[in-house]
């Protein structure tokens, strides 16, 4: 894992949170809720803030948290799973009928095993423990990479530019998806196409097929599981407009900056009231 590679993930999982931080919100009418959780981001007046830019360097670090406590779930499931499938196995053998008589010092009889597709169901089990544990063991990298200064310059440029810009990227990304409003995508794909148009609109000096391959690998790590063949049509379709002069990078990207200024107080003021980033 790079470090381009880790802000972005960190900037999808806080973009992630934050939309449904705010949807929370607007579902609540402007309740806030005050219970705490780990990986919450801290409370505070917005008034006592230094800069926009320091809350949203917090929901990057919150997403960090997020991500430990998640890894230590995900270990834990893995143990539940192996273990469930050793108790399985031991409780078929010792009610086979072979081992019904036996005396207490006796060995237990090694038994046929269960049918195919029976044994199959445990081994897919197996393997989704393997998976957890693999997931969880890539977690420290992404932690110890997102405490580089320019792991965290990039998630923060990346998370600004994608909410500032939402309205014109929805609109833009409207075009490409065939039978798709972009509200009707599930939140994660919503989530992963904003980031990867901030990329291409907003980052002229990536290279358009480096930020596709990215997105399409986050998407097969985070999305349904044919999601990634979903984001990469549609961006293949982007990159096509793009060559054919279509659609063109934003030549000067500090011109949008007072419209990632006046959308950040939205950000902050939705992080603020909800207070969970788990």
């Amino acid at each position: 894992m790079n470090a381009r590679h880790a802000a972005r993930e960190l900037a999808l999982l806080t973009l992630f949170q934050s939309e449904k931080q705010g949807r929370k919100s607007d579902q609540k009418d402007g309740q806030t809720d005050d219970k705490s959780e780990k990986g919450a981001i801290p409370q505070k007046p917005f008034e006592e803030l230094e800069a926009p830019q320091r809350v949203i360097h917090e929901m990057v670090l919150a997403s960090v948290r997020a991500l430990s406590d998640q890894a230590s779930e995900q270990v834990q499931d893995a143990a539940k799973s192996l273990s469930a499938v050793s108790q399985y196995l031991v409780d078929l053998e010792y009610r086979h009928a072979d081992n019904q008589e036996l005396s207490m010092h006796e060995p237990v009889k090694p038994v046929a095993l269960p049918n195919s597709r029976e044994l199959l169901e445990k081994i897919e089990d197996c393997l989704q423990a393997a998976e957890y544990l693999a997931e969880a063991q890539r977690i420290p990298e992404l932690m110890a990479l997102a405490k580089q200064p320019k792991v965290q310059t990039f998630a923060v440029k990346l998370v600004q530019r994608a909410h500032g810009n939402q309205a014109h990227l929805d609109e833009t990304l409207s075009r490409f998806c065939q039978d798709w409003h972009i509200d009707r995508l599930n939140k994660m794909d919503r989530t992963l196409l904003r980031l990867a148009l901030t990329e291409i609109l907003y980052f002229p000096d990536i290279a358009t097929g480096v930020t596709i391959n990215e997105t399409v690998e986050l998407a097969k790590q985070f999305s349904m599981p044919e999601g990634h063949r979903f984001i990469n049509g549609v961006l293949g379709k982007i990159a096509e407009a793009l060559e054919e002069g279509t659609l063109t990078p934003v030549e000067d990207a500090s011109a949008s900056t007072e419209a990632v200024d006046t959308q950040m107080d939205t950000l902050v003021e939705s992080v603020l009231d909800t207070g969970t980033a788990g």
